[in-house]
């Protein structure tokens, strides 16, 4: 039975011409039990089809001249929870400034790359604070976006940001009240590596993590040591933050010692440092590299510090050499 329909057809070539019309007689007569529809350049049809109704992931993008307006997707696809939307689009209907429709989507995916500003999605005057969990995939979006991510989550901040290298990685900005959830990532394999700053020296295109709401209102911060020399730099003071989780792999081997003593990361409320070893092998850590890593990398008040040691991490050496404020627990 067809659950998974993908068709991708190339942008037309002139402004003249149309995308492609879904046939109204795509299967014949038939019903199948559509789940997921992913549709590149092929407008719907005219009126919602019985094989949209169990349809739970649409996906849309329209590499176009004109922007394509969007009809109730609410009502055609009554099941639908997940949608990713791309190109030129347009939502004219007043059911998509409501905030109620677009509370059933529990995940937005959006493919920011088009180029010309009259077609920026936050001129889709679409409510996407209503939305759990929004996720730009390949982030060319600006520092608008990156403003009306923070104005969404204005509460308490929990941020994990995972990836083998400073130009392959993702960060997902959560609300700590509301669960809603903000993801941006960077994708080295789609060019333009060398613009995008992330190295620790030049301005990257946008302020995620630099974003003077981070100072006041971030709690808990998740971090691969992968991406620590490149990317803490660019965050301001952590007022709040209590809570810092370092991780190890699961991409890469990384010994902790190679972290740069000049990459710190100011954090005065720190009470808690986690290390989880994610890769294959037993990682072993000296109690010397970590009090430096506890001395040199972080800048946090004097008060007492636990230092959680997680899964396959082991620490080698007297724990007698470290501060008395620092305590060493294992397990979770």
């Amino acid at each position: 039975m067809l659950e998974d329909l993908v068709i991708m057809l190339a942008r037309p070539d002139s402004p003249d011409e149309t995308p492609v019309q879904w046939p109204s007689d795509a299967f014949g007569g038939r019903t199948p039990p559509l789940e997921r529809l992913q549709l590149w350049n092929v407008l719907l049809p005219q009126e919602g089809q019985l094989y949209f109704q169990k349809v739970v992931l649409l996906g849309l993008c329209y590499r176009v001249y004109m922007p394509i307006d969007m009809p109730n997707l609410f009502a055609w696809f009554p099941c639908l929870r997940r949608l990713n939307l791309g190109g030129r689009i347009s939502f004219s209907l007043p059911v998509f400034q409501t905030d109620s429709a677009w509370r059933r989507i529990a995940v937005l995916g959006i493919d920011p790359q088009e180029p010309d500003p009259r077609y920026h999605l936050l001129t889709w005057n679409i409510p996407l604070a209503a939305i759990p969990y929004i996720a730009v995939d390949i982030m060319k979006a600006d520092d608008r976006m990156v403003r009306k991510f923070y104005e969404d989550l204005d509460e308490i901040l929990d941020l994990q940001i995972y990836g083998p290298t400073q130009l392959d990685f993702a960060a997902t900005l959560t609300g700590l009240s509301s669960g809603r959830a903000r993801r941006v990532a960077e994708l080295i394999h789609l060019g333009e590596a060398d613009e995008r700053g992330w190295d620790g020296v030049r301005s990257p295109r946008h302020s995620f993590l630099s974003h003077a709401a981070l100072g006041h209102r971030l709690a808990s911060l998740t971090i691969s040591a992968e991406m620590w020399n490149y990317l803490v730099g660019y965050m301001p003071t952590l007022e709040r933050m209590s809570d810092l989780t370092l991780t190890v792999g699961p991409y890469v081997e990384f010994d902790l010692s190679t972290l740069r003593e000049d990459r710190f990361l100011a954090c005065p409320a720190l009470r808690v440092l986690s290390i989880d070893n994610r890769g294959s092998r037993l990682l072993y850590v000296p109690v010397d590299t970590l009090g430096r890593f506890l001395d040199g990398n972080l800048t946090h008040s004097e008060g007492e510090v636990t230092v959680k040691i997680l899964s396959s991490v082991e620490v080698r050496g007297s724990l007698d050499a470290l501060p008395p404020r620092v305590k060493v627990e294992y397990g979770p």
